[in-house]
């Protein structure tokens, strides 16, 4: 079963996800960082990330690796900080449309800023409300719910307490 978790930056996706797979027994794909390694190398190659022939090429001849420490690999280049830079951040899209179980994750910009804060301590707290708020922008015009997507907003709930509720969906899925 394929469960997506999607929303902005700083909503909790990788932590919910990967609490959720531990506790499913699921295994955990971190597509965002695929897309991420993708986006990296294009960009190292000078090659356009709206060329969506040439993207496809790419990955195929550059496989994206995870080793059992949970670093990135592409190219056999360790890309696991490089990837994680905002101008990577400004690119990437996540997208899983034939997901048994859609999520669409959200929480107030203060809330999402300070676990930003907390993923990426080097960066300034302006720099990154700043950051935040330019991708925020720029993601409102794709970045949107799929319409069989659950809603969740996790401002003030405890990872525990999301992966419960995400938890239920897929039993009652798995039931039905």
């Amino acid at each position: 079963m394929i469960v997506a978790i999607d929303g902005p930056a700083g909503a909790g996706k990788s932590t919910v996800a990967r609490a959720l797979a531990e506790r499913l027994h699921f295994r955990y794909l971190d597509t965002g960082a695929m897309y991420r390694a993708l986006t990296w190398l294009a960009m190292q190659r000078s090659i356009d990330l709206s060329d969506a022939g040439a993207l496809a090429e790419l990955a195929r001849s550059e496989p994206v690796v995870f080793d059992d420490e949970g670093r990135v690999w592409i190219a056999a280049t360790d890309v696991t900080s490089s990837i994680r830079d905002q101008r990577i951040d400004r690119m990437v899209p996540v997208v899983a449309p034939d997901a048994a179980v859609k999520v669409y994750l959200v929480a107030d910009r203060e809330e999402r800023a300070r676990r930003r804060m907390a993923d990426r301590p080097g960066i300034g707290a302006d720099a990154l409300a700043t950051d935040l708020r330019l991708r925020d922008e720029k993601d409102a015009e794709r970045m949107k719910p799929a319409d069989d997507a659950r809603e969740i907003d996790t401002t003030g709930l405890k990872v525990e307490d999301v992966v419960e509720r995400i938890e239920l969906l897929v039993r009652e899925r798995t039931a039905a």
